[in-house]
This record gives structure tokens, C-alpha cells and sequence, in this order.
């Protein structure tokens, strides 16, 4: 092992230990769900880099600041994510198992196995972050709005906090969401992991698949969700998927577009 690769193990490490205690001692998780964002997040940094790490710890604090936000404010509307705020390993799986596999596909193996280039494992990895960030973001923030409406009937007024309801503010925090984990990883993946370009056209394309993947989140909410055919989480997991997949295919597609790196 070379002195880069143990340095990415003692970063990855700690990172892991700070993801879990923020999210632990800040309520953000469970116990369970930490200690399985702790596992998770080995698997990521040494799998992928600790820089992808770096992502999810930014996904946590977004997280937990936007689900403090007016908690009481939440409450009082019925509305706000039980346990006072903290998710647990359901919630983990759903956002985080995405995110897993691809930094275990881009992990560069012996032949014959298989591996993702590293650029375009980035950019999948980015846009799942994106995705769940966009969501959390938007369904956090959102319930503030009163002028919600359904996603399929923009012209119908929705309960707030309604599968399958959104709102300019919701909109606005989806977009935000998704453009902060792209302009994380537009500083950190060029100068310190050397798998994705510093380029617009990869910027870009992370914002869009994260906003758009929080809009098929609502659409699956209203679809599936409001029937009791599936929980959220199998909602969060699909749309996560969905769009790492689409990323997966554009990057695939047009790498010389997007300048990824090999």
C-alpha cells in the first residue's frame, strides 16, 4: 500500500467517526442509523476516496439544519419527521445504498473484475448526493408554503406535506440542494481526488439530475406513496437510482463532453 493510499484509509477513518457523532449527537440519526452510516461511510472512502466521504458529511448538515428548521413550527403542523427529527437505518438504506454500490463499482480491482472509470463513478456518486440532498431539502423546507399543489395537477391545491405536493420555497430548496453537492464537488473532487474535471458541463448536469430527481421523488409519491404501495424510502431509493442511472448512461454516452476523467 503507498503512502496515498494509507492516508485516504486515516482520512476516511475520521471522517467516518465525525459523520457518525454529527449525526448521532446531533439527532440527525438513531444509534442504529449512525453506527450504519459509520459502515457506510468506510465503504465509501475507501472504495471511492475520502473526498466522497466529504459529500456525505455535507448531505448531513444540510440535513440537520434544514430538519431543525422551525422544528416546533413542524409539530405544531403535523408535519414534522418523528422521533424528534432523528431517522434511523430505514432511512439510511434508502438514501445511502445508491451511493454504496457505486463506490464499490469504481474501486479499481485486478483483472478481470470489472470497475467503473473514476470519473464516471464520481459523477454518478455526485448526482445520488445531489438527489437526496435536493429532496431532503425540498421536503424539509417546503412545508413552510402555503401555496402547494400537486405535481401532476400544478392547477390543484395539495395539503402541505403532502406525497406528492410542491411549492415555490420546496422548489427553491430542491434547487438549492442539489447545486451546493455540485459545487462541493466542483472545488474538492478536481484538487483533491483527480476523478471528475473542474467543468460546467458536469456542473450543470448534477444540478439537473439532482432537481429533476426530487421531482420524480414527487411523482412517485403521488403515484405509489398516497395508494400504500410503497413507503418513502422505497420512493427515495428509486429516484436516487433513477437518476445515477441517467447520469451513468450521459456520462457513458458523452464523456468527451462532460471531460471526465479516466
Amino acid at each position: 500500500m503507498d503512502e496515498l493510499g494509507l492516508l485516504n484509509i486515516v482520512l476516511t477513518i475520521l471522517a467516518s467517526a465525525l459523520l457518525y457523532y454529527l449525526a448521532v449527537s446531533k439527532r440527525v440519526l438513531d444509534l442504529a442509523g449512525g453506527a450504519l452510516a459509520f459502515v457506510m461511510g468506510l465503504v465509501v472512502g475507501i472504495l471511492g476516496h475520502w473526498t466522497w466521504l466529504g459529500l456525505l458529511l455535507l448531505f448531513v448538515v444540510l440535513s440537520y439544519l434544514a430538519t431543525r428548521h422551525r422544528y416546533e413550527e413542524k409539530v405544531a403542523l403535523d408535519v414534522a419527521q418523528s422521533h424528534g427529527g432523528r431517522r434511523g437505518m430505514e432511512n439510511v438504506i434508502a438514501n445511502g445504498y445508491v451511493p454504496v454500490v457505486v463506490a464499490a463499482l469504481s474501486f479499481p480491482y485486478p483483472p478481470p473484475l470489472p470497475s467503473l472509470p473514476k470519473g464516471l463513478g464520481a459523477l454518478m456518486f455526485v448526482t445520488a448526493i445531489a438527489v437526496a440532498t435536493s429532496d431532503t431539502l425540498a421536503s424539509e423546507l417546503g412545508v413552510f408554503d402555503r401555496r402547494t399543489v400537486w405535481v401532476w395537477a400544478p392547477w390543484r391545491r395539495a395539503p402541505v406535506g403532502a406525497n406528492g405536493g410542491v411549492s415555490p420555497i420546496g422548489q427553491g430548496a430542491a434547487a438549492f440542494g442539489a447545486a451546493a453537492i455540485a459545487a462541493a464537488a466542483f472545488v474538492a473532487l478536481p484538487l483533491f481526488d483527480g476523478a471528475l474535471v473542474r467543468t460546467l458541463p458536469a456542473y450543470v448536469l448534477v444540478c439537473v439530475l439532482g432537481f429533476v430527481g426530487c421531482q420524480l421523488d414527487s411523482v412517485l409519491g403521488a403515484a405509489f406513496e398516497n395508494r400504500g404501495w410503497m413507503n418513502g424510502s422505497w420512493v427515495n431509493l428509486l429516484s436516487i437510482f433513477a437518476m445515477t442511472l441517467m447520469a451513468y448512461l450521459l456520462g457513458w454516452l458523452y464523456p468527451t463532453a462532460l471531460f471526465l476523467a479516466g
